[in-house]
């Protein structure tokens, strides 16, 4: 004897999966740019500030991800001293979020290296963060001075 609706199941089970994979595999995210920064590739854009050269890629990811982070290149152009990223904040019309992890290692004299910051939000989500204005504050220490390199960011 067969049930009626059973042979619906499966299908209906797997029409909820593939619609799931569609739309969760269509979200075309959230990403900003530095604004007044030379492009260097479609993704890429840098800026020489002092003796540290940063090229950046865009802030941003899916728009349902808990949190964010930028990736960027940091070139130590001095001849004498280290530099260091010792904080960095994601501003936002929603509020200000510290970061949570950055690459606290000494760039040396001539040194070239990746380095991410990344962000969490204790609940919101991407979505509800990174609403216009958007600006990335980064603390930087060479020698005994600190300086900031603020980074006001733009839709893209």
């Amino acid at each position: 004897m067969r049930k009626v609706g059973s042979s619906r199941k499966p299908f209906a089970m797997m029409f909820v999966l593939v619609a799931g994979l569609f739309i969760s595999g269509c979200d075309s995210g959230i990403h900003f740019k530095p604004k007044d920064w030379i492009p260097i590739s479609n993704l890429q854009w840098t800026k020489t500030i002092g003796t540290a050269e940063f090229t950046v890629l865009p802030l941003g990811g899916l728009t349902g991800l808990p949190g964010t982070g930028l990736e960027m290149m940091v070139t130590n152009h001095s001849n004498q001293f280290p530099m260091m990223i010792v904080d960095a904040t994601l501003k936002t019309r929603k509020g200000n979020y510290q970061a949570v992890y950055w690459d606290s290692r000494p760039f040396q004299p001539g040194e070239t290296r990746k380095s991410n910051i990344l962000w969490e939000f204790k609940g919101p989500l991407l979505s509800e963060v990174l609403i216009d204005p958007v600006e990335v504050s980064i603390t930087i220490r060479m020698a005994e001075e600190q300086q900031k390199l603020v980074i006001p960011m733009e839709k893209f």
